[in-house]
């Protein structure tokens, strides 16, 4: 057990590329690098499913939403990155963006993909709006990552400046 002095160092998941000091950031169109018509199969395909679920929910019990914008973004080391969160919406009535990441289990890498990816290019773009960051999961397990998260039941709990997680199952209905 940790005493109070104690930290746990957390790093980020293999292959993880943070975004780095954003020079520059814009929606754009999708890259001629993605693939049209493929459909994947066994977990990515699952995992795929899952996420247009939650987009269907979220557009149906939330606010309309962006499914997969995709950004394109500079940073100090001079590299063009393309980047794409799985949806957001705008609620201009609290100004703020709701920036959703779909996972079908709980993974480290959806934290650092909403705090040190898509959150810092949407500030990059509009920093007058507040950004709440959530992860929804179908299969809940507990993960190390630097800061809090606060567990949420309906989207709009999401707190700006900081990360939720929600838990909706695969196949759940909408309540």
């Amino acid at each position: 057990m940790l005493s109070s002095s104690q930290t746990i160092e957390v790093y980020p998941p293999k292959g993880f590329r943070p975004c780095g000091q954003i020079t520059r950031a814009a929606f754009t169109c999708q890259p001629s690098f993605v693939r049209e018509g493929y459909h994947p199969r066994g977990a990515k395909g699952k995992g795929l499913r899952y996420q247009s679920q939650i987009v269907k929910m979220l557009n149906e019990t939330f606010l309309e939403g962006i499914e997969g914008p995709w950004f394109l973004f500079n940073n100090t080391y001079n590299e063009e990155r393309f980047t794409q969160p799985d949806w957001l919406t705008f609620d201009f009535r609290t100004g703020i963006i709701y920036l959703v990441e779909i996972k079908l289990s709980r993974v480290e890498q959806a934290w650092w993909q909403l705090n040190k990816l898509y959150q810092p290019v949407l500030k990059a773009i509009f920093p007058q709006w507040d950004i709440a960051m959530v992860e929804i999961a179908s299969n809940m397990y507990h993960i190390q990552v630097p800061g809090d998260v606060k567990y949420i039941t309906r989207i709009q709990d999401a707190v700006p400046g900081k990360t939720s997680f929600m838990q909706v199952g695969y196949n759940a209905k909408p309540s």
